[in-house]
């Protein structure tokens, strides 16, 4: 593979680098993953990378603007709200919420999905049949607007935000994994066990399911940036987090109004939220490459 040479070379030199061990064609996107463990990092360590609290006001100081632009303070890097609450505490709690709801929504949705695509894929017949009729009924409705419908029914919670993610989320997952099972019930490791009557728990543990964890991986790294995406904007659109708990989308919607003379209140969450898309898009986009065999050939 040619690496591009010139001042685009350097970006994609920071973006991706070559291994010096395995096939020679591996690339790590070592940006994305950078900016992925601060993004952990913060969600985990938010108590103490800031003394200040992201929902207590102090009207005393609201609206100040970043510390580089007149009238800012050094106190408050990003600037405060309206509300006077730091702007950069927000968004370090902002990233403990969203981490939070990709775990959870994430783990709701693998279940449900990995159960339900290996039992379509490796029963078939008539269970294959309901099942997938039942994925096909989820996929065929937008995704955000029934994420809003119920969101406003049920009221807006961090749980109910979990659980609606989880469950629009798990279709697509279990498609790709009954697909892979259907793959790997015609393969001999498979169907011998299976002619010789060793019992089915057995043969999906010991070689349907490991067989699609790659996979699995792969769609669930991709999935989380569509989970930050929907929180962010139903959150946005006051059916995710309440106010006035930290959520970039809570963020954005906060600054809103404010964008002519409070453009960072919005700005910087926004940032965050593209930025962190974009990163977990690269890495399953490396995870996808990196497992395809084809690929591997190809690159290699």
């Amino acid at each position: 593979m040619v690496m591009p040479s010139g001042p685009f070379g350097f970006s994609w030199r920071l973006f991706r680098f070559r291994s010096q061990t395995g096939f020679r064609g591996r690339l790590v996107p070592t940006l994305p993953l950078a900016f992925l463990a601060l993004f952990i990092v913060a969600a985990i360590a938010a108590p103490w990378l800031t003394s200040y609290s992201p929902v207590r006001n102090d009207l005393i100081n609201g609206m100040l603007p970043p510390a580089w632009v007149e009238g800012g303070s050094a106190d408050y890097l990003l600037g405060t709200d309206r509300f006077g609450r730091d702007v950069l505490t927000r968004l370090i709690y902002g990233a403990r919420v969203s981490f939070l709801v990709v775990v959870f929504s994430l783990a709701i949705a693998v279940v449900i999905g990995t159960g339900v695509g290996i039992v379509s894929g490796y029963v078939g017949g008539r269970t294959d049949a309901v099942l997938m009729r039942i994925v096909d009924i989820f996929l065929a409705v937008p995704p955000l607007l029934v994420a809003l419908v119920v969101a406003v029914a049920l009221g807006p919670s961090f749980r109910n935000l979990v659980l609606i993610l989880g469950l629009l989320i798990w279709p697509n997952i279990a498609r790709l994994i009954r697909g892979e099972t259907l793959l790997l019930v015609r393969r001999d490791f498979v169907g011998y066990p299976r002619a010789i009557g060793v019992p089915t728990w057995s043969i999906l543990l010991r070689h349907i399911v490991p067989n699609i964890l790659p996979t699995l991986l792969v769609v669930a790294t991709l999935e989380v940036a569509n989970v930050i995406l929907t929180e962010a904007s139903l959150s946005f659109l006051g059916a995710g987090i309440p106010s006035p708990h930290a959520s970039w989308g809570v963020m954005v919607d906060d600054g809103r109004a404010l964008i002519a003379t409070g453009w960072w209140i919005a700005l910087f969450p926004g940032i965050a939220i593209v930025i962190t898309v974009l990163a977990f898009n690269a890495l399953g986009d490396w995870l996808r490459d990196r497992f395809d065999p084809k690929t591997r050939q190809v690159l290699s």
